[in-house]
C-alpha cells in the first residue's frame, strides 16, 4: 500500500526529457535537443526560415515570442506542445515583447505605436497604452502582480494600477511619486519599488511600498516601508531575492567625483522589507571599488543568500547572507565580472566574459567547494552565456554584432569539463536554453568523483565499439592551447622564457594573496563596522564611501546656494544704483523747472550738442546719442513753454 503523504519518487535521470537549445541566426532560428551529458546535439523544429529580430522566453519556457518579419508568433513550447503558433495582429514593427508571470498575456512595444497587451492564448488584442521612448532600466514598463490581478503601468510622474478582472478602460488606483524614473513589483508579493534619480544637486531617492487595493486612500493603498536619499545616484538597477523578502539595489553614476574610477562610482544597498530594526544596509564589499555584478541565490527553500562581485581587477568574489549581508565566504580574486546562478541554486558560475579573456570557476554552493580543479578558459570571446533547465549544462555562445567572426556555442558541464560539444553558425545572434517550470528536473547533487571516472570509461568503452563498427567517423577535432615555443616544449612546467616566469609569479602572488576562504567572525565584524557602545562607531569602507559622497554633495549644495545669493545680491545693487540714478535726475529736472532761467539755458545747450550730432554720419552714433536727437522735438517745445 502507497502511503499518500510520501513524495512521489524521483523520476529515473534516463526518463527525463532532453535539454533544448533555441539558436538564431541569419538564415533561421531553430531549436536543438541535447542528451543530459552535453554531447550529442540533434535539430529538433525550425521556427522560423528567415531572420528573425528577436525571441522572449516565458519563465516557465511553455511559450516563445518570435518576431517572423510581418508580426509576433507566439509558440508553444512546452514538452507536448508541438510547437503551435499564434500570430499577435497588428505588430509587424514590434521591437521587444514581455511576457506575464503566468504566461497568459504579453506586452509589445513599437515606436510611434507604444505599448500593446494582448492574451497569449488567442492573440486577442487587450490594452494599448502609451510610450514614446524605452529606456532599459526602466523596462518593462508595464508589470504584473504575481497573481496576475492587477497589473502597473509607469506613467508621467505616476505609477497607474489597473484591476484585470475589468474592462481597463481607466485606472483603478494611482501612486504619486514626482519625478520617479522606474519601479519594480516583486516576484511573489504586493511589495514594488520606486526610484527618483538625483538632478540638480537633489539627491536620488529609492523607496519600496506595499500595495493594498483595501486602502481607503493613496497613503494607506501605497503603504511606506522604507526609504532612503543616496547622492552618485543617477541609475539603479533592482534585483528581487525569490522569496521577495529583500531587494537589492545596485546605483551608478557616469562622474565619479572622487576621481578613483574612469568608469564612474556604484553602491550597493540591500533594502529589506519586513525589517523595523534596519531595513536599510549598505552592503560591506570584500573589495574596494566598482561592483561589477551581483546575483541572489535562486534557491527560496534555503536560508537566502547572495554573490557579488566588486573590486579592480583582479575582483573579488562574496558570498553574503540575504538579511543581513553579512560576507560568509570568498571565492577568491580573479578577473572575473560575471555571476551566473544555475536554476536550483546548487551550482554557480563565476566567469570573465565580454572585454575578459573568457575565464570560467564553477562552485557547488551547497558544500562551498570548486568544481574545476584548473581555470577554464574560453577559446572564443563569450557574448552570451545561460544555464540548461536542469542545471547540468552550461552554454556560452560567441554571437554577432559583438563578434561577427567565429559565431557559435560551446557546452561545458555543471563542474567546468569540455567543452562537451561545439558548434559553428555562419551568424548567430543569439542562443539560450528553452526553461523549464521548477519541478520538472530534480536538483541533483554533483556527481562524485569514483562513479564520474566509471562513467567516463563507460563512455569511452562505448565510443570505441562505435569507432570499431562505423568506419567512417570523423575525429574529434585536437583541442588548441597557448602557443609553445620550439625551445621550451616538453620541459616540465612550461617556458622558462622572462614573461613566462613574470607570468608564473603573478600568478602565484594572486593566489596566495586571493584564496578562496571562509570569513572569520573578527573580518566580518570588521567588514560591517564595529557597534560597541560608548565607543566612536567604525565605519565601514562602503559607508566611508557614502558619507564622503554626502559630504561633497553638501558642500556643492552650498557653494550654489552661495553664488546664487551673491548674484541676487549683486542684481539688488545694480537696481537700486540704477533707481538712484533715475531719482537723482527726476530731482535735477524739477529744479531745473523752478528756475526758468537755468532750464532753458540747459536746453540751449542739449540743442548745440544736437546739431552737433546732426553734422556726424548716423551709422557712427551711439544709442544714448540716438535718443538725444530723437528728444530735439520735445525739448524745442518745451523751450517754447518757457518763452525766455
Amino acid at each position: 500500500m502507497v502511503d499518500a503523504t510520501q513524495p512521489p519518487p524521483p523520476t529515473p535521470t534516463n526518463d527525463l526529457p532532453k535539454c533544448r537549445l533555441i539558436l538564431r541566426g541569419k538564415k533561421s532560428t531553430e531549436v536543438l535537443n541535447v542528451d543530459r551529458y552535453g554531447t550529442e546535439v540533434n535539430p529538433e523544429s525550425q521556427l522560423q526560415s528567415a531572420m528573425s529580430a528577436f525571441y522572449v522566453r516565458s519563465e516557465d519556457g511553455s511559450k516563445l515570442a518570435t518576431h517572423c518579419g510581418n508580426a509576433v508568433e507566439i509558440v508553444d513550447t512546452s514538452i507536448d506542445g508541438g510547437y503551435q503558433k499564434v500570430l499577435l495582429p497588428g505588430t509587424s514593427a514590434v521591437q521587444t515583447c514581455h511576457f506575464s508571470p503566468k504566461t497568459t498575456k504579453i506586452l509589445t512595444w513599437e515606436r510611434n505605436v507604444g505599448l500593446k497587451i494582448f492574451s497569449v492564448a488567442d492573440g486577442t488584442f487587450l490594452k494599448g497604452l502609451s510610450l514614446k521612448m524605452i529606456r532599459r532600466e526602466a523596462w518593462p514598463n508595464v508589470q504584473w502582480t504575481h497573481d496576475e490581478k492587477y497589473f502597473f503601468y509607469l506613467a508621467n510622474n505616476e505609477v497607474h494600477v489597473y484591476d484585470c478582472s475589468t474592462d481597463l478602460s481607466a485606472p483603478n488606483f494611482k501612486f504619486r511619486c514626482e519625478g520617479i524614473a522606474s519601479f519594480s513589483l516583486a516576484p511573489t508579493s504586493y511589495d514594488f519599488t520606486s526610484f527618483v534619480p538625483q538632478k540638480k544637486g537633489k539627491p536620488a531617492r529609492f523607496s519600496a511600498h506595499r500595495f493594498q487595493p483595501s486602502g481607503a486612500d493613496q497613503s494607506s493603498q501605497f503603504l511606506g516601508v522604507c526609504s532612503k536619499s543616496m547622492f552618485n545616484a543617477e541609475e539603479c538597477t533592482i534585483k528581487w531575492s525569490p522569496t521577495s523578502h529583500a531587494a537589492l539595489v545596485l546605483t551608478h553614476t557616469s562622474v565619479d567625483t572622487s576621481g578613483a574610477s574612469y568608469y564612474g562610482s556604484t553602491n550597493l544597498f540591500l533594502f529589506l522589507m519586513d525589517s523595523v530594526k534596519e531595513p536599510v544596509i549598505n552592503t560591506p564589499l570584500a573589495k574596494e571599488g566598482p561592483v561589477l555584478d551581483v546575483a541572489w541565490c535562486p534557491d527560496a527553500s534555503k536560508p537566502p543568500c547572495f554573490a557579488a562581485l566588486s573590486g579592480k581587477m583582479p575582483a573579488q568574489g562574496c558570498l553574503h547572507h540575504g538579511n543581513t549581508a553579512e560576507p560568509l565566504f570568498l571565492f577568491g580574486e580573479a578577473h572575473r565580472n560575471t555571476i551566473s546562478w544555475s536554476p536550483h541554486g546548487r551550482f554557480l558560475c563565476l566567469a570573465g566574459f565580454g572585454n575578459l579573456a573568457g575565464g570560467m570557476d564553477f562552485w557547488d554552493r551547497n558544500k562551498l567547494k570548486k568544481l574545476n580543479s584548473q581555470t577554464i578558459t574560453s577559446a572564443r570571446v563569450v557574448v552570451g552565456y545561460d544555464w540548461s533547465p536542469d542545471s547540468r549544462l552550461f552554454c556560452v555562445s560567441t554571437t554577432a554584432p559583438r563578434m561577427n567572426v567565429d559565431n557559435g556555442i560551446a557546452i561545458y558541464k555543471y563542474d567546468g569539463d569540455g567543452p562537451t560539444k561545439t558548434m559553428d553558425v555562419d551568424t548567430l545572434y543569439e542562443a539560450s536554453w528553452i526553461k523549464a517550470s521548477e519541478d520538472l528536473y530534480p536538483n541533483r547533487a554533483a556527481t562524485p568523483l569514483k562513479k564520474k571516472k566509471k562513467q567516463q570509461k563507460r563512455d569511452e568503452s562505448s565510443l570505441g565499439n562505435d569507432i570499431a563498427t562505423n568506419s567512417k567517423v570523423a575525429a574529434a577535432p585536437t583541442p588548441v592551447g597557448r602557443y609553445i615555443p620550439p625551445s621550451a616544449r616538453g620541459r616540465q612546467g612550461g617556458g622558462m622564457s622572462l614573461a613566462d616566469r613574470m607570468r608564473a609569479e603573478k600568478e602565484a602572488k594572486m593566489a596566495s594573496s586571493g584564496a578562496p576562504r571562509r570569513i572569520t567572525k573578527n573580518e566580518r565584524s570588521k567588514m560591517m563596522g564595529s557597534k560597541v557602545p560608548g565607543a566612536t562607531p567604525v565605519l565601514t569602507p562602503a559607508q566611508e564611501k557614502e558619507l564622503k559622497a554626502k559630504k561633497a554633495a553638501e558642500k556643492k549644495e552650498k557653494a550654489r546656494l552661495k553664488k546664487e545669493a551673491e548674484e541676487e545680491a549683486k542684481r539688488k545693487s545694480e537696481e537700486e544704483e540704477k533707481l538712484a540714478k533715475i531719482k537723482a535726475q527726476k530731482e535735477l529736472e524739477n529744479a531745473n523747472r523752478a528756475d526758468p532761467a537755468k532750464r532753458t539755458k540747459k536746453i540751449n545747450k542739449l540743442l548745440r550738442q544736437i546739431d552737433e550730432l546732426k553734422s556726424k554720419d548716423p551709422s557712427d552714433l551711439n544709442e544714448d546719442q540716438k535718443k538725444k536727437l530723437a528728444a530735439e522735438e520735445d525739448l524745442r517745445s518745451e523751450l517754447a513753454k518757457l518763452s525766455i
